[in-house]
This record gives structure tokens, C-alpha cells and sequence, in this order.
């Protein structure tokens, strides 16, 4: 389930500065390559018996993502594999194509990346995130690549991240296993 792609990832607090945030996501993340979105598109809500089938769900993931499209939007979603994030997740993989841009390298020569180009980001509460102890490096001056499964929701467990999602702000707030903490951020 979900994409092969890697999605990039930071743990945070919840009382991080905004400025923090945006500093890594322009910065470090380089999101607003090859353009500034014009618009940021918040899904919320829907986590529970959430249902979108057939025309419905054609519909909405169609909609989204003709608006991404055009707007060069970002997606804001709680990124868990579950409800209306879930649906979300799916319509970027269906939606999702790659596009190039130009950065320098070291030497200061630009050269070609390909990057995917609908931007899919979801805040999500650490505490309730499903095998949170795999996301961890153990080395905090290095960089993780992490084999993470997706799997499907239980009835009052942690759930797990939504593979569709090509960025994720996993917020720490000191609660575990109680969906709480992403929301201040958010």
C-alpha cells in the first residue's frame, strides 16, 4: 500500500516555531521548487466510518486534484492511513507525476532533479503514529532510510502513516497512544 517513492519526514514539538517549520520546508525540503504554490488546501475530519465509493470518490478525487493541479497547490492532511486522509492519499497516487527542476550543486553547476510534483503533507500526532519506534535514527547527525509498512486501521490503536503522502510533520507533544497534539501545529 502506498507509494515506493520515499516521503521525507521530521519528528517536532508541538510548541516549535512556525518560522522553524517554514524554514525546513523551503529551506531543507525545498517545496517551493519549481513554484510557490498559489494555494494551500487543508482536508480535515472524516476519520471514523468515512466512505467514499464509486462516482463519489471518482468525484472528489478527481476535484482535488485538478485543483492541485492548477493552483500548484499543497495538500494538508493528518497523513494517516485512515478516513478522509486516506481517500486524500489515494487521489495524489492516482494524480501524481514527476516534474523537473534545476538546483546547484556543490560546485555551484545546476544540474537536473526530478522531483514528484504534487506536494502532499501530513501533520500527525507522533504519539499516535503506528510503529513510531522505526522512524527513529539512532545516530541524530544522520539520515535514516526507513522501511515503513502500512497497515490497516485498528478500532483505538495508533494508526499508521499514509504511504501516498510525500512529506510528513510528526508532532511530539509527550502523549502516546491518544490522537492529540497535531492540531496546535496545524
Amino acid at each position: 500500500m502506498g507509494s515506493n517513492k520515499p516521503s521525507k519526514y521530521v519528528r517536532l514539538s508541538d510548541t516549535t516555531n512556525i518560522q522553524t517549520v517554514l524554514t525546513l520546508l523551503t529551506d531543507y525540503w525545498r517545496m517551493m521548487e519549481p513554484q510557490r504554490p498559489q494555494l494551500v488546501i487543508s482536508v480535515t475530519g472524516g476519520a471514523k466510518n468515512f466512505q467514499l465509493d464509486g462516482k463519489k470518490n471518482e468525484i472528489f478525487s478527481t476535484g482535488l486534484i485538478k485543483a492541485v493541479k492548477s493552483t500548484n497547490a499543497w495538500i494538508l492532511t493528518g497523513g494517516c492511513h485512515v478516513g478522509v486522509t486516506r481517500s486524500v492519499g489515494q487521489a495524489v497516487k492516482q494524480g501524481q507525476y514527476i516534474t523537473k527542476v534545476k538546483r546547484k550543486t556543490h560546485n555551484c553547476q545546476e544540474r537536473d532533479h526530478m522531483v514528484r510534483a504534487i506536494r502532499c503533507i501530513g501533520v500527525v500526532p507522533w504519539g499516535y503514529t503506528d510503529d513510531r519506534d522505526l522512524l527513529v535514527c539512532p545516530d541524530p547527525c544522520d539520515f535514516a532510510n526507513v522501511k515503513y509498512k502500512v497497515k490497516e486501521a485498528q478500532y483505538h490503536q495508533p494508526v499508521s502513516l499514509d504511504g501516498n503522502h510525500t512529506h510528513f510533520l510528526l508532532v511530539d507533544d509527550g502523549s502516546r497512544n491518544i490522537f492529540r497534539g497535531s492540531d496546535v501545529l496545524r
